[in-house]
């Protein structure tokens, strides 16, 4: 089972994904379980697909003086644009870099957690303005991971 932390209208919950199948995934929010179907297969990101993130020129953020210290930080007071960890792990692969143009959804980095890889997605479409992980880093359940300045509404 895999942990994540969505937005929606302004308020973060943690769902816990139970199972998920080609068209269906069951999850628990707040001790309810759901099932939610889906009208087609969700389509998978060609590879070489930048999967909804645009580079930013220059060098991706520096992590040079970062604690390998486990982050910790609480999230339920967590602002648009900050992605918190949505569980303990280590960050096995940063795909984004500051100044990046991301659309909501996009997979900015990878969690390993207990051998499994988590996605973790862009909570609203905006620009990169911080990494405050680096890759290998031990971070536990909340801690602050990416800082997004949102797109503003045309």
């Amino acid at each position: 089972m895999s942990v994540l932390s969505i937005l929606v209208n302004g308020e973060l919950f943690d769902v816990e994904v139970v199972s998920r199948s080609r068209d269906s995934v069951t999850f628990n929010i707040a001790g309810r379980t759901y099932r939610t179907s889906f009208a087609d297969t969700v389509p998978h990101l060609p590879a070489g697909s930048s999967g909804g993130i645009e580079s930013a020129p220059g060098p991706a953020a520096s992590t040079q003086g970062k604690s390998s210290a486990i982050r910790r930080s609480h999230s339920k007071n967590a602002k648009p644009g900050e992605v918190h960890a949505p569980i303990p792990g280590v960050i096995s692969e940063i795909l984004c870099t500051v100044g990046a143009k991301v659309d909501a959804g996009a997979i900015l980095l990878r969690l390993e957690a207990m051998k499994m890889q988590n996605s973790i997605f862009a909570p609203v479409a905006g620009s990169v303005a911080a990494i405050h992980v680096a890759s290998g880093e031990e971070v536990g359940d909340g801690a602050l991971l990416i800082t997004l300045t949102p797109k503003q509404s045309e």
